[in-house]
Order: structure tokens, then sequence, then C-alpha cells
């Protein structure tokens, strides 16, 4: 998908007009959706009426992905993002490294312990950014 020395410019720009319809068309995500179990990345998705009918009728059994979606969808609001960054992953996972030493260091000195695994967390960062 990506260029490379043999890579024609058709092949390049058919590859990503393909990505394009995969992740912008609405009929494509719903069905998508409903058979893989995945999250759309439209949010209008649940304007397909085949959709939203599934979704309304989706029960912990057979339906269990459709539920778990539907309640993904429904807290859609709560959840926090963060736009994408050189560094990115790194902080993210560097974040979750750092809550769980946090939650769960036993060191005697608390304070010494989480400003160490700060530290450690900010290095790896600049590290991982080519800083």
């Amino acid at each position: 998908m990506f260029k490379k020395s043999s890579t024609i410019a058709q092949e390049v720009l058919a590859s990503w007009l393909f990505v394009k319809y995969l992740t912008t068309t609405v009929d494509f995500q719903a069905e998508f959706g409903m058979t893989s179990g995945y999250v759309p990345v439209l949010e209008n998705v649940t304007d397909n009426a085949v959709y939203a009918e599934e979704l309304e009728h989706a029960d912990g059994y057979e339906g269990l992905p459709l539920l778990a979606t539907k309640v993904c969808l429904e807290q859609a609001n709560a959840y926090y993002t963060s736009p994408a960054f050189n560094g990115s992953s790194a902080a993210r996972d560097e974040v979750g490294k750092l809550m769980q030493i946090c939650l769960t260091t036993t060191e005697v000195d608390i304070d010494a312990a989480i400003k160490k695994a700060f530290a450690d967390a900010v290095a790896e960062c600049k590290y991982q950014a080519g800083e």
C-alpha cells in the first residue's frame, strides 16, 4: 500500500481509495460492524436502518459483540481521547505503566517511588521520540 521503489503511482492511489471507501462508507461500516463485532469508525452508522435494528435487538447471547458495540456507542461521550503526535503511543504506554506503579507500589517512601517512576516515564518518552 505504501509507495516503494517497485510500486506504480496508480497502485498507491488505488490502495488509498480502497481504504477511504472502507472507512467512509456507512453501509460498509454497518455490514462490517455487524459481522465482525467491531465498533464502526463513523458515528452516523446508526442511521443505517439494518444496523440500527440489529443494535436494538442485540442481546447477551449470540448478539454479544453487537451488545458490546451498543454499550460502547451509548457511552461514547464518556471516552477520553487525545490527538496523535510523534511519540503519543509511547506516552500512553508509559502512563499505563506509571499508573500501575502508583497503584501497586509497596515502597516505604511512596512519594519518592512515584517521582522516580514519573522521571523514568518521561525519560522513556523522550528516548522514544528521539530526543
